[in-house]
């Protein structure tokens, strides 16, 4: 999920964990599905757990898809990426804790071009998003 509010996104500074994607990089809010889950509720849940903010389906838009192989012949992986506009910052603030990752933050278009560690496709998404929104 890419939450917005104005000009600004808010990324999240991931763990130092061997297992995931891009240890120690910014990147999106989210994460992999569970069996039989759909991309919208994985998301959902994942903000959940990474924020501890809830968010309904609706709260979110579906922006793009991004697709990529580890490996050739490997299975495909598949990255589903949504909005989220927040409506009260100062709301949404007070309710965040960062419960994954080891914080968040969030950043103009200026500074995300400073950060020199983004999860590649994140970027590739993100740079895609603050086009559209003309930022």
């Amino acid at each position: 999920i890419i939450p917005y509010q104005k000009k600004k996104i808010l990324l999240q500074f991931r763990s130092n964990n061997k297992k995931i994607f891009y240890p120690l990089y910014w990147g999106c809010i989210g994460g992999a599905k569970e069996f039989k889950e759909k991309p919208k509720e994985t998301a959902v849940r994942e903000f959940y757990e990474e924020t501890n903010i809830k968010l309904n389906k609706k709260d979110i838009i579906f922006f793009s898809e991004f697709s990529f192989f580890l490996q050739p012949k490997k299975k495909r992986i598949k990255r589903y990426f949504y909005t989220y506009k927040i409506s009260n910052l100062k709301r949404f603030i007070k309710k965040i804790k960062v419960r994954e990752g080891k914080k968040m933050k969030f950043f103009d278009l200026k500074n995300f071009h400073k950060i020199k560690k983004v999860v590649p496709y994140d970027k590739f998404i993100l740079d895609y998003f603050f086009k559209i929104k003309n930022y």
